[in-house]
């Protein structure tokens, strides 16, 4: 059963521990991470995927957890938002 609402994380970094450990938190419910960084999203996801891939080196399991992530929003984005 999926919660009513969004859950948000804000972090400065990108490691995978972190992120996955809030995951885990939320018994693996959909998370969006407020990263404060103005990197690419894509960059971002990247690098946190890269990140799962070397920690757990299973496929599924990476999937499982990136798939967790429902968005990933960085100064960037949440400036643009502002501006609107």
């Amino acid at each position: 059963m999926k919660p009513l609402g969004r859950f948000f994380q804000v972090t400065e970094t990108t490691d995978v521990k972190k992120y996955f450990l809030d995951i885990d938190k939320l018994e693996k419910f959909p998370i969006t991470f407020v990263v404060k960084s103005s990197e690419k999203v894509e960059n971002l996801k990247r690098k946190i995927k890269e990140g799962a891939e070397k920690q757990y080196g299973i496929e599924a399991v990476v999937n499982k957890y990136i798939s967790c992530i429902e968005e990933i929003i960085n100064i960037r984005n949440y400036l643009g938002t502002l501006r609107k």
